[in-house]
């Protein structure tokens, strides 16, 4: 089970004070779309309309768009791609891919930063 995230490297581990408490607990997944042709001008918009879906972005390459999905369990993320992206005009195909971890510039600052705060004093 899922517990509080250590907020010096961004990994999310269970302790006993958290064990059960899930209220912070998100899935993230990236889901790769590729469009039609004619969904090009519209499958944008309309992947930013469905529930769980964040962010949307335009990409380069062999994949049109990208969707980050944030939901609570992996039960809302099947419902985000079975049954709302299945209903979308204009997707061709489609790549689900699953975060494990999240690493960001602030994460990575107080990594490797810890301990200089002694040494400096």
């Amino acid at each position: 089970m899922l517990g509080a995230r250590d907020l010096n490297c961004g990994i999310v581990v269970p302790n006993e004070s958290t064990e059960g408490d899930r209220l912070d607990a998100m899935l993230t997944a990236f889901i790769l779309v590729e469009s039609t042709r004619e969904g090009l001008a519209h499958l944008g918009s309309d992947l930013a309309a469905v529930e769980g879906v964040a962010e949307v972005y335009t990409v380069t390459g062999d994949w049109d768009f990208i969707a980050i999905v944030r939901v609570r369990e992996h039960d809302d993320l099947a419902k985000v791609v079975t049954q709302h992206l299945t209903r979308l005009d204009g997707i061709e195909r489609t790549q689900t891919m699953v975060a494990f971890q999240q690493f960001s510039a602030h994460d990575l600052e107080a990594m490797f930063g810890l301990g200089l705060e002694d040494k400096q004093a």
